[in-house]
């Protein structure tokens, strides 16, 4: 089956709408798909977009929730994905990344946020660009990711990205099969100036990183 997005404005890859969700208190969201039980299946995804933004409401995912050519940001709210789903053989295209930004960046500054997928829980790959910071970023919230299926012969990191940055009195727990930080391209950094109680970065003793 051919992956693409199940809102969009334009054919998957090219997007440029700008999304914002908003929601009246106790509001909800749930993007489903069928998943698949034998042979591997590429599923589709939840928003194509230029941006997008989550102010307010609850969102659950069993697929990737989104795959944005920009900035994603999460100012409120919650977002669940829950998309480790079973794979029938070793694969890496259908394993599931969490929020993919072309270029970042991936801002969190609120809300809570729970990923545990079977690839990447926030990747910025930075494919084709040119001066964007290609950033993820944690200043609020309360944040959980987890990332990597045993089945996954590939990348199954926590957050890769050129540049992070951890900066927040929330919870942030992060656990990456290979790694839970990964600086994706070269003159990066990752910035480790504070975090709430509770604060973890874990990978599996299989971890091919020391």
């Amino acid at each position: 089956a051919v992956q693409g997005p199940m809102v969009t404005n334009k054919p998957s890859p090219v997007a440029n709408m700008n999304v914002t969700i908003r929601a009246q208190a106790g509001a909800s969201l749930h993007i489903l798909c069928p998943v698949p039980q034998a042979a591997p299946v590429r599923m589709p995804y939840g928003f194509a977009a230029n941006s997008i933004t989550l102010e307010s409401g609850d969102i659950y995912s069993n697929t990737t929730f989104c795959i944005a050519d920009k900035n994603v940001d999460i100012r409120g709210g919650s977002l669940t994905i829950e998309a480790n789903h079973p794979l029938a053989e070793s694969s890496y295209y259908d394993a599931q990344d969490g929020i993919y930004s072309r270029v970042g960046n991936v801002n969190i500054s609120g809300g809570t946020v729970s990923i545990d997928v079977g690839r990447n829980a926030i990747f910025v790959p930075g494919d084709a660009a040119q001066n964007e910071e290609q950033a993820v970023k944690i200043t609020g919230g309360n944040v959980t990711l987890k990332a990597g299926h045993a089945n996954n012969s590939q990348n199954c990191i926590g957050i890769a990205a050129k540049n992070i940055v951890i900066d927040t009195d929330g919870k942030v727990d992060i656990y990456g099969r290979d790694t839970a930080l990964a600086i994706w391209k070269e003159n990066g950094r990752a910035e480790l100036i504070k975090a709430g109680t509770g604060f973890s970065l874990t990978q599996a003793e299989t971890s091919p990183y020391d």
